[in-house]
């Protein structure tokens, strides 16, 4: 009963808030992304590797039916325009992860602004938990390089996952 009520104050909320949804305009302003700089690296820099429908949000407003890609190795969003895809050049405070928009419990929330050890400001992570006390996910991809027999050196995308817990005094391991 307590979720019901928390979740009609936040519809409420949201639906009396007199933000307008942003227009993506321009195209040739903003930067292209090139699959070919990844070609020679095994493995994909996305959190995802498909779109995924998202809301973000940025200080001008907000953006909301857009499909999206999240790069972790570069930590920048993607989106899709036309079947081609562009760097989000807004300074981007959070988005919403849609993996399916029928089901509002499919939602994954990001932000950004927590600092601690292995984290800064502007890395987005993952809430998995918001209250006084949030659990946070941080997922970083890094370059590995193996040496295998018949293919000499190979670079291939790995992932670390941490695990913060963030109250009022700060972010912990």
């Amino acid at each position: 009963m307590k979720l019901f009520i928390a979740v009609l104050t936040v519809v409420l909320f949201c639906s009396n808030v007199k933000a307008q949804p942003l227009q993506l305009y321009d195209p040739v302003a903003n930067r292209t992304f090139s699959a070919e700089k990844y070609t020679s690296i095994r493995g994909v820099p996305f959190l995802f590797d498909k779109w995924m429908n998202a809301i973000i949000y940025t200080e001008k407003g907000y953006y909301e039916g857009l499909q999206i890609k999240y790069d972790l190795f570069e930590n920048k969003i993607y989106f899709n325009k036309n079947d081609e895809s562009f760097e989000l050049q807004e300074n981007v405070k959070n988005f919403t992860l849609f993996s399916n928009p029928s089901d509002p419990k499919s939602a994954l929330k990001f932000s950004k602004g927590f600092k601690g050890s292995g984290l800064n400001a502007d890395q987005f992570v993952q809430v998995l938990v918001d209250g006084n006390v949030q659990l946070l996910k941080s997922d970083i991809k890094s370059l590995t390089e193996m040496s295998e027999i018949n293919a000499g050196m190979v670079k291939t995308f790995a992932t670390t996952t941490r695990y913060y817990i963030n109250n009022s005094k700060g972010v912990f391991l």
